[in-house]
Protein backbone atom coordinates (compact mmCIF):
# COMPACT_ATOMS: atom_id res chain seq x y z
CA UNK A 1 0.00 0.00 0.00
CA UNK A 2 2.95 2.53 0.67
CA UNK A 3 4.65 1.63 -2.37
CA UNK A 4 1.43 2.14 -4.19
CA UNK A 5 0.81 5.75 -2.58
CA UNK A 6 4.11 6.43 -3.46
CA UNK A 7 3.98 5.77 -7.02
CA UNK A 8 0.79 7.66 -7.33
CA UNK A 9 1.82 10.55 -5.52
CA UNK A 10 4.73 10.64 -8.29
CA UNK A 11 2.68 10.46 -11.24
CA UNK A 12 0.55 13.13 -9.90
CA UNK A 13 3.30 15.31 -9.64
CA UNK A 14 5.51 14.54 -12.64
CA UNK A 15 2.21 14.40 -14.77
CA UNK A 16 1.89 18.61 -14.33
CA UNK A 17 5.58 18.71 -15.51
CA UNK A 18 6.07 19.75 -19.56
CA UNK A 19 6.69 16.03 -21.60
CA UNK A 20 7.68 18.66 -24.46
CA UNK A 21 9.63 22.05 -24.24
CA UNK A 22 12.78 23.91 -25.63
CA UNK A 23 16.04 22.62 -24.69
CA UNK A 24 17.32 25.05 -21.23
CA UNK A 25 20.75 25.84 -20.07
CA UNK A 26 21.06 25.61 -16.42
CA UNK A 27 24.93 25.62 -13.91
CA UNK A 28 25.74 23.75 -10.97
CA UNK A 29 25.17 26.47 -8.67
CA UNK A 30 21.18 26.45 -10.21
CA UNK A 31 20.98 22.44 -9.22
CA UNK A 32 23.61 21.27 -5.98
CA UNK A 33 24.38 24.53 -5.12
CA UNK A 34 22.94 23.59 -1.28
CA UNK A 35 25.42 20.85 -1.46
CA UNK A 36 28.37 22.90 -1.33
CA UNK A 37 26.85 26.32 0.33
CA UNK A 38 28.37 26.30 3.63
CA UNK A 39 25.20 28.24 4.58
CA UNK A 40 22.81 25.72 4.06
CA UNK A 41 21.52 23.08 6.21
CA UNK A 42 22.43 20.54 3.56
CA UNK A 43 26.16 21.24 2.87
CA UNK A 44 28.15 18.08 2.16
CA UNK A 45 31.12 18.00 4.50
CA UNK A 46 34.01 15.21 3.21
CA UNK A 47 35.50 13.77 6.19
CA UNK A 48 38.90 12.17 6.47
CA UNK A 49 39.95 8.97 8.64
CA UNK A 50 41.25 10.92 11.38
CA UNK A 51 43.90 9.29 14.06
CA UNK A 52 42.28 9.02 17.37
CA UNK A 53 44.90 10.44 20.53
CA UNK A 54 45.20 10.15 23.48
CA UNK A 55 43.83 7.73 26.28
CA UNK A 56 40.69 8.33 24.44
CA UNK A 57 41.70 7.42 21.54
CA UNK A 58 43.60 4.69 22.38
CA UNK A 59 40.35 2.83 23.83
CA UNK A 60 38.11 3.97 20.57
CA UNK A 61 40.90 1.92 18.32
CA UNK A 62 40.78 -0.97 20.79
CA UNK A 63 36.98 -1.36 21.09
CA UNK A 64 36.58 -4.39 22.92
CA UNK A 65 38.72 -2.22 25.32
CA UNK A 66 36.30 0.88 25.33
CA UNK A 67 33.36 -1.35 25.86
CA UNK A 68 35.43 -2.83 29.45
CA UNK A 69 35.72 0.86 30.00
CA UNK A 70 31.95 1.66 29.75
CA UNK A 71 31.48 -1.49 31.68
CA UNK A 72 33.38 -0.83 34.48
CA UNK A 73 31.95 2.98 34.68
CA UNK A 74 28.36 3.13 34.87
CA UNK A 75 27.41 2.06 31.75
CA UNK A 76 26.62 -1.91 32.87
CA UNK A 77 23.74 -0.85 35.29
CA UNK A 78 20.39 -2.22 36.09
CA UNK A 79 19.29 1.11 37.59
CA UNK A 80 20.94 2.92 34.47
CA UNK A 81 19.10 0.67 31.89
CA UNK A 82 15.65 1.12 34.04
CA UNK A 83 15.63 4.62 33.85
CA UNK A 84 16.45 5.16 30.14
CA UNK A 85 13.57 2.55 29.37
CA UNK A 86 11.34 5.49 31.04
CA UNK A 87 13.12 8.09 29.43
CA UNK A 88 12.81 9.64 25.68
CA UNK A 89 14.84 8.57 23.35
CA UNK A 90 15.64 11.76 22.21
CA UNK A 91 16.27 12.51 25.95
CA UNK A 92 18.98 9.37 25.58
CA UNK A 93 20.28 10.83 22.38
CA UNK A 94 21.19 14.16 23.84
CA UNK A 95 22.57 12.69 26.65
CA UNK A 96 25.40 9.87 25.23
CA UNK A 97 25.56 13.19 22.36
CA UNK A 98 27.35 15.27 24.97
CA UNK A 99 29.37 12.11 26.65
CA UNK A 100 30.97 11.71 23.13
CA UNK A 101 31.66 15.59 22.90
CA UNK A 102 33.59 15.16 25.70
CA UNK A 103 36.38 12.81 24.01
CA UNK A 104 36.63 16.17 21.93
CA UNK A 105 36.88 18.57 24.33
CA UNK A 106 39.96 20.16 23.13
CA UNK A 107 38.88 20.14 19.78
CA UNK A 108 37.36 22.46 17.34
CA UNK A 109 34.09 22.74 16.12
CA UNK A 110 35.04 20.87 12.61
CA UNK A 111 37.78 18.57 14.09
CA UNK A 112 34.94 17.63 16.41
CA UNK A 113 32.55 16.30 13.69
CA UNK A 114 35.35 14.28 12.06
CA UNK A 115 35.93 13.02 14.77
CA UNK A 116 33.11 12.02 16.02
CA UNK A 117 32.15 10.81 12.49
CA UNK A 118 35.53 8.01 12.82
CA UNK A 119 34.21 7.04 16.27
CA UNK A 120 30.76 6.22 14.76
CA UNK A 121 32.61 4.47 11.61
CA UNK A 122 34.47 2.19 14.43
CA UNK A 123 30.97 1.89 16.31
CA UNK A 124 29.72 0.23 13.06
CA UNK A 125 32.65 -2.08 12.46
CA UNK A 126 32.92 -3.44 15.90
CA UNK A 127 29.10 -4.11 15.73
CA UNK A 128 28.87 -5.93 12.52
CA UNK A 129 32.58 -7.20 11.34
CA UNK A 130 32.64 -10.95 11.96
CA UNK A 131 35.70 -10.81 14.25
CA UNK A 132 33.68 -8.36 16.87
CA UNK A 133 30.00 -9.31 16.05
CA UNK A 134 29.27 -11.66 18.59
CA UNK A 135 30.60 -9.65 21.33
CA UNK A 136 28.19 -6.37 20.03
CA UNK A 137 24.94 -9.27 19.67
CA UNK A 138 25.92 -10.67 23.66
CA UNK A 139 25.25 -7.21 24.43
CA UNK A 140 22.06 -6.78 22.56
CA UNK A 141 20.72 -10.31 24.35
CA UNK A 142 22.18 -8.94 27.97
CA UNK A 143 19.32 -5.82 29.02
CA UNK A 144 21.89 -5.25 32.11
CA UNK A 145 24.13 -3.83 28.72
CA UNK A 146 21.73 -1.94 26.91
CA UNK A 147 23.06 1.77 27.93
CA UNK A 148 26.39 0.42 26.22
CA UNK A 149 23.82 -0.53 22.71
CA UNK A 150 22.31 3.14 22.85
CA UNK A 151 25.33 4.86 23.43
CA UNK A 152 26.75 2.72 20.17
CA UNK A 153 23.37 2.91 18.59
CA UNK A 154 23.14 7.01 19.08
CA UNK A 155 26.75 7.60 18.04
CA UNK A 156 26.08 5.93 14.98
CA UNK A 157 22.76 7.83 14.33
CA UNK A 158 23.64 11.09 15.12
CA UNK A 159 27.17 11.13 13.22
CA UNK A 160 26.24 9.12 9.93
CA UNK A 161 22.40 8.81 9.29
CA UNK A 162 20.63 11.83 12.05
CA UNK A 163 22.48 14.63 10.96
CA UNK A 164 25.51 12.93 8.76
CA UNK A 165 23.11 11.61 6.52
CA UNK A 166 24.86 14.28 3.87
CA UNK A 167 28.30 14.24 4.83
CA UNK A 168 30.86 11.77 2.34
CA UNK A 169 33.66 9.33 3.45
CA UNK A 170 36.75 10.80 1.50
CA UNK A 171 38.00 7.04 1.33
CA UNK A 172 34.68 6.46 -0.35
CA UNK A 173 35.21 8.71 -2.99
CA UNK A 174 38.87 7.88 -3.40
CA UNK A 175 38.13 4.24 -3.50
CA UNK A 176 35.45 4.93 -6.45
CA UNK A 177 37.68 6.96 -8.25
CA UNK A 178 40.50 4.78 -8.66
CA UNK A 179 38.13 2.46 -9.42
CA UNK A 180 36.26 3.95 -12.01
CA UNK A 181 39.44 5.80 -13.59
CA UNK A 182 39.64 1.91 -15.54
CA UNK A 183 36.91 2.22 -17.25
CA UNK A 184 34.01 1.23 -14.28
CA UNK A 185 30.77 2.29 -13.11
CA UNK A 186 29.14 3.27 -9.91
CA UNK A 187 25.51 2.17 -9.34
CA UNK A 188 24.00 4.47 -6.33
CA UNK A 189 20.95 2.94 -5.34
CA UNK A 190 18.30 5.02 -3.81
CA UNK A 191 21.26 7.97 -4.86
CA UNK A 192 18.85 10.50 -5.76
CA UNK A 193 20.10 13.85 -7.22
CA UNK A 194 23.43 13.24 -5.19
CA UNK A 195 25.96 13.36 -7.55
CA UNK A 196 27.99 16.15 -7.60
CA UNK A 197 30.78 14.97 -5.01
CA UNK A 198 31.61 11.76 -7.51
CA UNK A 199 31.59 14.38 -10.64
CA UNK A 200 34.04 16.72 -8.51
CA UNK A 201 36.30 13.11 -7.62
CA UNK A 202 36.45 12.58 -11.53
CA UNK A 203 33.95 9.84 -11.71
CA UNK A 204 31.50 10.11 -14.50
CA UNK A 205 30.24 6.86 -15.28
CA UNK A 206 26.94 6.79 -12.62
CA UNK A 207 23.36 4.82 -12.59
CA UNK A 208 20.95 6.36 -10.15
CA UNK A 209 18.25 3.40 -9.14
CA UNK A 210 15.61 5.77 -7.29
CA UNK A 211 11.89 6.06 -7.68
CA UNK A 212 12.68 9.83 -6.67
CA UNK A 213 9.28 10.63 -5.55
CA UNK A 214 8.07 13.99 -4.05
CA UNK A 215 7.95 12.37 -0.80
CA UNK A 216 11.30 13.19 -0.05
CA UNK A 217 12.39 16.50 -1.47
CA UNK A 218 14.57 17.27 1.58
CA UNK A 219 17.19 15.00 0.32
CA UNK A 220 17.02 16.02 -3.37
CA UNK A 221 18.62 19.40 -4.95
CA UNK A 222 17.32 22.12 -5.96
CA UNK A 223 15.72 21.50 -9.49
CA UNK A 224 15.57 18.19 -9.21
CA UNK A 225 12.08 17.40 -11.22
CA UNK A 226 14.06 18.95 -14.05
CA UNK A 227 17.05 16.58 -13.82
CA UNK A 228 14.66 13.60 -13.90
CA UNK A 229 12.10 15.19 -16.61
CA UNK A 230 12.97 17.71 -19.73
CA UNK A 231 13.85 18.59 -23.21
CA UNK A 232 16.46 16.35 -25.25
CA UNK A 233 19.06 18.46 -25.30
CA UNK A 234 18.71 20.25 -22.30
CA UNK A 235 21.99 20.93 -21.15
CA UNK A 236 23.57 21.39 -16.94
CA UNK A 237 27.19 23.07 -16.80
CA UNK A 238 29.56 21.97 -13.67
CA UNK A 239 33.09 23.32 -13.00
CA UNK A 240 34.96 20.77 -10.60
CA UNK A 241 38.55 20.08 -9.69
CA UNK A 242 39.33 17.99 -12.15
CA UNK A 243 37.41 19.55 -15.34
CA UNK A 244 34.64 21.63 -16.50
CA UNK A 245 32.10 19.57 -17.49
CA UNK A 246 28.63 19.75 -19.80
CA UNK A 247 26.10 17.50 -18.86
CA UNK A 248 23.08 17.30 -21.99
CA UNK A 249 20.18 15.37 -21.81
CA UNK A 250 20.55 12.39 -24.25
CA UNK A 251 17.13 10.63 -23.76
CA UNK A 252 14.01 10.26 -21.70
CA UNK A 253 12.01 7.30 -21.90
CA UNK A 254 8.47 6.91 -19.67
CA UNK A 255 8.01 3.49 -17.69
CA UNK A 256 4.54 3.34 -16.86
CA UNK A 257 4.20 5.82 -14.03
CA UNK A 258 8.26 6.25 -14.10
CA UNK A 259 10.86 6.97 -16.27
CA UNK A 260 14.47 6.33 -17.30
CA UNK A 261 16.64 9.76 -18.58
CA UNK A 262 20.05 9.73 -19.40
CA UNK A 263 22.45 12.87 -19.23
CA UNK A 264 26.11 12.33 -21.65
CA UNK A 265 29.03 14.26 -19.76
CA UNK A 266 31.47 16.14 -21.81
CA UNK A 267 34.86 17.66 -21.18
CA UNK A 268 33.71 21.48 -21.90
CA UNK A 269 37.66 21.76 -22.83
CA UNK A 270 37.77 19.38 -25.68
CA UNK A 271 33.84 18.58 -26.39
CA UNK A 272 34.89 14.75 -26.17
CA UNK A 273 32.09 12.85 -24.60
CA UNK A 274 34.04 11.38 -21.08
CA UNK A 275 30.44 9.52 -19.26
CA UNK A 276 26.96 8.82 -18.90
CA UNK A 277 24.19 9.47 -15.90
CA UNK A 278 21.35 7.91 -16.17
CA UNK A 279 18.81 8.14 -13.28
CA UNK A 280 16.37 4.84 -13.41
CA UNK A 281 13.48 6.15 -11.46
CA UNK A 282 12.07 2.94 -9.89
CA UNK A 283 12.27 0.69 -6.85
CA UNK A 284 15.32 -1.55 -6.20
CA UNK A 285 15.42 -5.25 -6.78
CA UNK A 286 16.97 -8.29 -5.53
CA UNK A 287 18.56 -8.77 -8.75
CA UNK A 288 20.38 -5.17 -8.23
CA UNK A 289 22.71 -6.45 -5.40
CA UNK A 290 24.23 -8.92 -8.18
CA UNK A 291 27.45 -9.05 -8.78
CA UNK A 292 28.52 -7.16 -12.54
CA UNK A 293 32.07 -6.78 -14.48
CA UNK A 294 32.65 -3.18 -13.87
CA UNK A 295 29.98 -2.52 -11.27
CA UNK A 296 30.29 -0.54 -7.99
CA UNK A 297 27.23 -0.40 -5.81
CA UNK A 298 26.69 2.33 -3.54
CA UNK A 299 24.14 3.11 -0.68
CA UNK A 300 23.77 6.08 1.96
CA UNK A 301 24.00 4.90 5.76
CA UNK A 302 20.24 6.15 5.65
CA UNK A 303 19.16 3.61 3.14
CA UNK A 304 21.17 0.55 4.62
CA UNK A 305 18.76 0.51 6.96
CA UNK A 306 15.91 -0.46 5.17
CA UNK A 307 17.89 -2.92 3.13
CA UNK A 308 18.70 -4.83 6.85
CA UNK A 309 15.55 -4.16 8.70
CA UNK A 310 12.99 -6.93 9.24
CA UNK A 311 10.64 -4.07 9.92
CA UNK A 312 7.32 -3.78 7.68
CA UNK A 313 8.95 -0.51 5.46
CA UNK A 314 12.03 -2.94 4.39
CA UNK A 315 12.60 -2.94 0.40
CA UNK A 316 11.91 -6.73 0.60
CA UNK A 317 16.08 -7.32 -0.03
CA UNK A 318 16.87 -10.68 1.48
CA UNK A 319 21.09 -10.04 2.46
CA UNK A 320 21.16 -14.16 2.67
CA UNK A 321 20.48 -14.46 -1.29
CA UNK A 322 23.03 -12.01 -1.33
CA UNK A 323 26.07 -13.81 -3.59
CA UNK A 324 29.22 -14.64 -1.68
CA UNK A 325 31.48 -12.08 -3.11
CA UNK A 326 28.59 -9.01 -2.84
CA UNK A 327 30.53 -5.81 -1.88
CA UNK A 328 28.53 -2.61 -0.84
CA UNK A 329 30.55 0.94 -0.53
CA UNK A 330 28.22 3.32 1.57
CA UNK A 331 28.89 6.94 1.57
CA UNK A 332 29.80 7.72 5.25
CA UNK A 333 31.97 4.93 5.66
CA UNK A 334 35.06 4.34 5.62
CA UNK A 335 35.77 0.82 4.20
CA UNK A 336 32.92 -1.35 2.01
CA UNK A 337 30.45 -3.73 3.55
CA UNK A 338 30.06 -7.17 2.81
CA UNK A 339 26.88 -10.20 2.94
CA UNK A 340 27.77 -11.21 6.54
CA UNK A 341 27.74 -7.60 7.80
CA UNK A 342 24.70 -7.41 6.23
CA UNK A 343 22.89 -10.48 7.29
CA UNK A 344 24.66 -9.77 11.26
CA UNK A 345 22.92 -6.07 11.09
CA UNK A 346 19.48 -7.87 10.23
CA UNK A 347 19.96 -10.28 13.04
CA UNK A 348 20.61 -7.28 14.91
CA UNK A 349 17.70 -5.56 14.20
CA UNK A 350 15.56 -8.77 14.98
CA UNK A 351 16.83 -9.25 18.35
CA UNK A 352 14.59 -7.68 21.41
CA UNK A 353 17.06 -4.34 21.76
CA UNK A 354 14.90 -1.83 20.60
CA UNK A 355 15.85 1.69 20.37
CA UNK A 356 16.42 4.31 17.02
CA UNK A 357 15.69 3.28 13.69
CA UNK A 358 19.29 4.21 12.00
CA UNK A 359 17.67 5.52 8.88
CA UNK A 360 15.71 8.16 9.89
CA UNK A 361 17.16 11.64 9.87
CA UNK A 362 16.48 15.23 12.06
CA UNK A 363 16.23 17.52 9.29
Amino acid sequence: MKTLIKIIAGSIMLSILPSEQNAEQRDSKQVFNQWFDKESSCFQCIFNDCTLTGSHGEMINNMPSFIDYLKNNGFEDKQLNKKEQEAGYLNIIAKNKRFMQTLCINNTKATELETLFAIANRFFEYCFSPATWPLFYKILKTPIDYPIARLIYSTMWYNLSGDGWRNWHSATLKTLQKKCAQGDYVTYIAGGTDIYQLLDYGIYNIKIIDPMLPTQPKYYSQGWDWLIKGAIGDELTISTKHKKLLLRRNSYQETGTLSVTDWQIFDQKTGIKIGTVTYDRRFCQQTDFLSKPGQHLLMSFNELYFLTTIDDDNWGINPQKLPKDFILHIKQLRRTIDKKMLCNMRTADASKFCFIRLGSSIN
